[in-house]
């Protein structure tokens, strides 16, 4: 492979470290993916709240539409859908310690009602949170009370699987 001269560290690298871009000469983009990516972290982090906000608008503006073409692909595509939620079902019972009784299912339902009874005081939708995700990438969390807790539900799916507290702390 050929060589290519990245514009921002002005290191000549293999054009395999270069991302694709059909609007070039070359076919490759003019940083390489590691300058790239530095270059866009910082650009996210100096326009976080812009960045945040543009999204958030984007999403309610085009919520109607967006609640309708994930009706439809349910409709279209239930065996992945079901397949998903019986995957997560799956999981979250193979998340129950062997060893949990009455005491603790009862406190694990109290925080599913006071879930909801946060989402009607108000107003806005409260999911209940697994701290430690069930399906993590790195670790799975088991579904105990005390790996739970309620949070708005904009917040719980913006985290997905990937984070926790402290996650990275020694």
């Amino acid at each position: 492979m050929a060589d290519q001269r990245c514009y921002i560290c002005k290191e000549y690298l293999s054009v395999d470290l270069f991302n694709k871009d059909k609007h070039t000469k070359s076919g490759f983009s003019r940083s390489c993916r590691k300058c790239a990516r530095l270059r866009a972290r910082d650009y996210y982090s100096r326009n976080k709240e812009k960045r945040n906000s543009a999204t958030s608008a984007n999403y309610y503006k085009n919520h109607e539409q967006n609640k309708f073409k994930a009706r439809q692909y349910y409709y279209k595509n239930k065996d992945i859908v079901f397949s998903n939620c019986a995957k997560r079902r799956t999981a979250k019972l193979k998340a129950i310690p062997c060893w949990i009784d009455k005491l603790h299912e009862d406190r694990i339902k109290s925080i599913y009602r006071a879930c909801i009874n946060a989402t009607k005081s108000t107003g806005k939708k409260h999911h209940v949170d697994h701290i430690i995700p069930l399906q993590g990438s790195t670790v799975c969390g088991l579904h105990v009370w005390w790996n739970l807790r309620i949070m708005p539900a904009e917040q719980n799916l913006s985290k997905g699987n990937r984070s926790w507290p402290n996650m990275w702390k020694g």
